[in-house]
């Protein structure tokens, strides 16, 4: 199947919450100034909570701001990057105006001598020591869309075709959004140096532009100021630590401009170039490291693909195509959801993927893998509703898939069999994990 087919469904909005929680701490007294609660001024830089930011659809604002922004708005707003005291939510709202015309032909600005990228994971880890989670708030959820339109733009000046972009969306009429032309260009820049390179998967690498510093490590995407892995790594444990939240805030992201695959994909190959695959380990990084960083990876890949768009999704598959994920999905000890609200959301939206999703897609290894990884997502208590309507749904698409071809060859009638498979596998091993779990509570009762 050509991969341009898979990239031309373009975003669609829609309406999640999630919740946090904040502190408030009174001024002394003796201020003579009116008080000022600590709330007052968490939200003043940081923003509303994010549940409050995306149901009132706050992160439109950059479409409202465009028309009133200069090149000069924008190169100012990417020097004050670098001065995290006047850095505010409001920043990353100015700099995500870039996805309008005309204001998208200043996108340069956001290379060579920018450091973008380093710049925003410092922010990011100062707001760490706030003991504030990225997506806790809009200043977090807006630095991420940022992030994510910054590393697609490194990607395509990498390989020197962002003149030429530029050139494309400059004939764009005043007021037009580059999202769709921008998510198709990168996903199928990706598509091709990652599935048709003459080099397979070491593609990726020269797109990325991989090389050393003076001290020994490595890093990519050197126009944005380089992607390290420390810098990736703190990133993806965030992300990790707060899965419950990223899984609602996805819902939103892979909707709209610019949807964070892209960015996905440069902290996977992070992981790859330092760790190695998770099947084939280096030998100079610490065991334990490795298996905790990829345990991470899988799963923030895997919740980011049931919400993403078909043109995400082969990135989505490559990034969890691998032989130590299905030995993890098979383990009764690897993946559990953080509460029963979380695994309810996980089924719902494995259900939803694979209802509505593209007739055909040859089976890649999404749709089996979250069926997997759903399963382990469920609790006894909802069991006995939750499995018979995820396996419903997974036997539904395969036979739609199947059903789709007009001549079935020996490759597909393969990727059938395996498919089915490893559905068997998954609900052999998960009925037994559970039955052990009713036996235990069984007994505790009596």
């Amino acid at each position: 199947m050509n991969f341009k087919t898979l990239v031309l469904h373009f975003p669609r909005t829609v309406i999640l919450s999630l919740t946090t929680t904040s502190t408030t701490v009174a001024c002394r007294p003796t201020d003579p100034r009116p008080r000022i609660t600590s709330k007052a001024l968490v939200g003043k830089k940081y923003g509303p909570q994010l549940t409050e930011y995306l149901s009132t659809r706050e992160y439109g604002r950059p479409c409202e701001l465009a028309a009133s922004l200069t090149r000069q708005h924008i190169a100012n707003a990417i020097k004050s990057l670098a001065q995290s005291e006047s850095v505010t939510y409001q920043t990353f709202e100015t700099l995500m105006a870039l996805e309008w015309s005309p204001l998208c032909d200043h996108l340069d600005l956001l290379l060579d001598n920018s450091e973008v990228f380093p710049l925003c994971i410092k922010l990011l880890r100062q707001l760490h020591s706030q003991k504030i989670s990225i997506l806790g708030r809009a200043y977090g959820f807006m630095c991420l869309q940022f992030l994510a339109l910054v590393v697609d733009i490194g990607k395509i000046a990498q390989v020197n075709r962002l003149d030429q972009f530029l050139e494309d969306v400059s004939k764009l009429p005043a007021g037009r959004s580059i999202g769709s032309y921008l998510n198709n260009y990168t996903r199928e820049l990706e598509g091709e140096w990652l599935f048709s390179h003459p080099q397979g998967r070491s593609g990726l690498v020269l797109l990325l532009g991989w090389q050393q510093d003076r001290t020994g490590h490595r890093f990519c995407l050197p126009r944005i100021g380089g992607c390290r892995f420390d810098d990736t790594m703190f990133l993806l444990e965030q992300l990790w630590d707060d899965r419950k939240g990223f899984l609602c805030a996805a819902q939103l992201a892979s909707r709209v401009f610019p949807g964070w695959g892209g960015l996905l994909l440069v902290i996977w190959n992070s992981a790859v170039q330092t760790h190695g695959f998770a099947h084939e380990p280096k030998s100079e990084t610490p065991r334990l490291k490795q298996q905790a960083h990829w345990t991470y990876m899988f799963e923030i890949a895997l919740r980011y693909g049931l919400y993403s768009e078909d043109r995400e999704d082969p990135i989505v598959s490559e990034m969890i195509n691998s032989y130590s994920l299905q030995a993890r999905l098979v383990s009764p000890d690897t993946y559990f959801p953080v509460d029963n609200d979380d695994g309810n959301q996980v089924v719902n939206a494995c259900t939803r993927k694979l209802t509505t999703g593209s007739t055909f897609n040859d089976m890649n290894p999404l749709a089996a893998t979250t069926v997997g990884y759903s399963c382990r997502m469920l609790r006894p208590t909802s069991v006995g509703v939750q499995l018979p309507q995820l396996y419903s749904a997974a036997l539904g698409r395969m036979w739609n898939e199947v059903s789709a071809v007009n001549q079935m060859d020996a490759h597909r009638y393969s990727n059938f069999t395996m498919h089915l498979i490893g559905l068997v596998t998954f609900l052999r091993r998960h009925v037994r994990s559970e039955s052990s779990l009713l036996v235990c509570a069984h007994g505790a009762l009596r």
